[in-house]
């Protein structure tokens, strides 16, 4: 049986999609006279009717409007590649579904969208002497750019080689994943030398630098093992990171019907 994300996933991002585009007019590219123009309605003052509006470049408020249709085609696309992923992988509606739950508010924390926004892909300071491109980015190694097209395959939005400053030094997180729908960020670590006794060592001190910084390991950063002889396959990788979004999917996404005191995981175990 194929493995399949969590459904968590699927209702969290979809109640986060819809949320956004509820909220952005529907402003949208269409053509006049052989010219982009941005299309949308308005109320009219007098008789309260929705009336059809075209602006061109000439508009003083085409930035505007332009960059809003530009978000709304995003999220639209996105939506349909949610809804696509979800009838590969499950029956039934995923907006009935998730008519039926609700998204916690998210709690706080320094790796979140704020974070995400500040990273750049490979920040790193070494040089990468015989660097593997995907999609334009340097990555060391050809079995990290595997990686990188498994997330795009599942529409995880990643960065590579990113800075991290914790609690016990700055770290080079090879990939950083964005969950816009919960404000926050979880990494993956592809330790791909463990034959070598070095390189364990350096990664022992990065692996308790997430940990002593309040990372939950296979929830905040997953570490996926590999050496010469050894790489995780496809499926493999596939189902661990989906056991991470999963994971972190499951501390927001609760029925309606769930009590308003209903306390996360999370905060229950800051009062022990």
């Amino acid at each position: 049986m194929e493995y399949r994300r969590p459904r968590e996933f699927f209702i969290g991002r979809y109640i986060y999609l819809k949320e956004r585009l509820d909220k952005i007019p529907a402003i949208t590219f269409t053509h006049r006279n052989n010219q982009t123009v941005l299309t949308f309605f308005v109320k009219d003052k007098l008789t309260g009717e929705k009336k059809r509006r075209r602006i061109s470049e000439k508009n003083p408020q085409w930035d505007k409007l332009m960059q809003m249709a530009k978000y709304r085609d995003s999220l639209k696309k996105q939506m349909e590649d949610l809804l696509n992923d979800w009838h590969k992988e499950y029956k039934g509606s995923l907006k009935e579904l998730a008519s039926n739950y609700k998204l916690l508010k998210p709690r706080e924390s320094r790796f979140d969208t704020e974070l995400w926004n500040s990273m750049s892909n490979n920040q790193c300071t070494k040089p990468i002497k015989n660097p593997f491109l995907y999609k334009g980015i340097k990555m060391r190694s050809q079995f990290e750019t595997v990686i990188a097209s498994i997330l795009d395959e599942m529409h995880l939005d990643f960065k590579y080689d990113v800075r991290l400053d914790l609690n016990k030094g700055t770290v080079f997180a090879d990939f950083a994943i964005h969950l816009p729908e919960y404000d926050r960020c979880g990494f993956l670590e592809y330790l791909g030398a463990l034959n070598d006794l070095s390189y364990i060592i350096d990664n022992v001190e990065k692996y308790d630098n997430y940990i002593s910084s309040g990372l939950y390991i296979n929830r905040d950063v997953l570490f996926l093992p590999g050496d010469k002889n050894y790489r995780p396959d496809y499926r493999t990788i596939k189902e661990l990171i989906s056991a991470m979004i999963g994971a972190i999917a499951r501390e927001y996404v609760v029925r309606k019907e769930s009590p308003e005191c209903y306390t996360p995981i999370h905060e229950q175990t800051r009062s022990i």
